[in-house]
């Protein structure tokens, strides 16, 4: 029996090399095995997990996207807090605002807004051009944007209740600086930089109602702007037809690169423009030239 036991264990025994290869072996084998459950396990139990996580992840996206705001001029000294909710505020801040000024102290600049607990750059950008404040409405002690001779010239406007004549002084469009816009009633920085950004790329206004193309400036701000506004023409930076390139003139808001071609090559071929009239320039939109006339000059 000892003997055939003793046999039975010579003809199992293996080597040293064989163990390791079985060793191997069995890990190979355990590792496959584990990969299955996992990959079982993902496929088809987390499955509405991930679908979950995706869509919260997208949720809060759309929560964080800036807050657009339907707003109105308002004075932040005595605006209600229904009323700033109205406009898109949160609560929070809308409480926050008429917490400052009656616990702080009333608000003196549109500064002191931005400094606001809870007030974000994104809220404040949107709410600074509709901000007004007495002190800037007591500000109009000459034309603004104008030279000494023509701060003389004012505009008179009759007050029922007062029964005599106001003086209310003039901002000139084409030459008024940021300051003189921001003590306009629902100007503030942001618009006022757009005004002169757009201003710059015309050459100036011929006309106060171009004042609407400027982004964000409604038909109710711009009527509330008119009883404030002049312009004077004489600081109008034109183009010299017969002389301007393409790329130049084709940067000029009222005329694209295609229409800019056009006539340029088309003075090229025939010479000096004699007259402002193009209709005899074949595939040139007219009606865009009609906006950009006022602007041309021959010399």
């Amino acid at each position: 029996m000892k003997q055939l036991f003793r046999s039975a264990l010579e003809w199992i025994e293996i080597s040293k090399f064989e163990r390791r290869a079985v060793i191997a072996l069995l890990f190979f084998v355990a590792g496959i095995a584990i990969y299955r459950v996992y990959y079982w396990n993902v496929l088809y139990f987390d499955a509405p997990a991930i679908d979950y996580v995706a869509k919260y992840n997208q949720i809060k996206a759309d929560k964080e996207e800036p807050r657009v705001l339907k707003l109105h001029s308002f004075n932040p000294n005595e605006v209600a807090i229904e009323e700033l909710m109205s406009m898109g505020l949160e609560k929070s801040l809308a409480f926050n605002i008429v917490n400052f000024r009656e616990k702080v102290h009333p608000f003196y600049s549109v500064e002191d807004v931005r400094k606001l607990y809870l007030m974000d750059s994104a809220i404040f950008l949107q709410l600074s051009p509709y901000i007004i404040l007495p002190e800037r409405e007591n500000k109009w002690s000459k034309t603004y944007g104008s030279s000494n001779k023509e701060r003389s010239k004012t505009k008179k406007k009759f007050n029922p209740d007062s029964k005599h004549k106001e003086e209310i002084y003039i901002v000139d469009l084409n030459l008024c600086e940021e300051d003189d816009l921001k003590q306009l009633p629902g100007i503030g920085p942001v618009y006022a930089k757009r005004i002169l950004g757009f201003r710059k790329l015309l050459g100036g206004y011929v006309q106060l109602n171009q004042l609407k193309e400027v982004y964000g400036i409604e038909d109710s701000l711009y009527s509330s702007l008119l009883p404030f506004l002049k312009l004077s023409k004489d600081s109008l930076v034109q183009i010299q037809i017969n002389s301007i390139d393409i790329k130049t003139l084709s940067k000029h808001p009222y005329i694209d690169y295609k229409n800019a071609k056009l006539l340029v090559r088309y003075r090229e071929s025939h010479g000096a423009f004699k007259s402002l009239d193009f209709d005899q320039i074949h595939g040139l939109d007219q009606r865009m030239i009609s906006r950009l006339l006022p602007y041309l000059t021959l010399d």
